[in-house]
């Protein structure tokens, strides 16, 4: 029951700050969570269906932005290798994923590392973006592949239809059509 009186006393001294203040901002909060529904669960035959492009990168800097009050962040990627699909001959692309360093969600990808290298489904992504590169977002936010010890290990969105690891032959020839 205390800690029941303690949510409650908390809950009611942030809408009284709130309250205070007349509007809560990002800045005012450390950090915060989002959350979304999801549609489905990808299989790796699901990715490769509905991906416009899949390929083989070293994740670069990145950048954080608001779209439409949704904080999203913007990493530039380096194409090691095209896998499948479209934008054969690109060097760089940009892939758009929710949250920032502020605002993560346990309900989609972690964020893309610098220096890390990934085998990533991907989609257009149709809103504005600022880059003279092409953007994109995750397939289904679960179309995303780190390069781990000779191989590869899924760190997408919560999926109980990809497995965990793949060896790279077989992932990268899985994603070929």
């Amino acid at each position: 029951m205390g800690l029941r009186r303690i949510a409650i006393a908390s809950a009611v001294g942030a809408m009284f700050l709130v309250g205070a203040c007349g509007q809560a901002t990002v800045e005012s909060v450390p950090s915060t969570e989002l959350h979304m529904s999801r549609v489905k669960d990808y299989t790796i035959a699901d990715l490769r269906a509905e991906s416009t492009m899949v390929v083989r990168g070293t994740a670069s800097t990145s950048r954080e932005e608001e779209v439409d009050k949704v904080p999203v962040t913007f990493t530039r990627l380096r194409l090691d290798q095209h896998v499948a699909g479209l934008g054969a001959g690109a060097e760089w692309v940009e892939i758009v994923q929710l949250g920032g360093s502020a605002v993560s969600s346990p309900d989609t990808s972690p964020l893309l590392a610098d220096g890390d290298r990934y085998l990533l489904f991907l989609k257009p992504y149709t809103a504005r973006s600022r880059s003279a590169v092409p953007a994109f977002v995750i397939t289904g936010d679960q179309g995303v592949f780190r390069e781990s010890s000779g191989g590869y290990e899924f760190t997408g969105a919560p999926s109980d239809e990809l497995p965990a690891r793949f060896t790279a032959d077989s992932l990268v020839a899985q994603a070929r059509p």
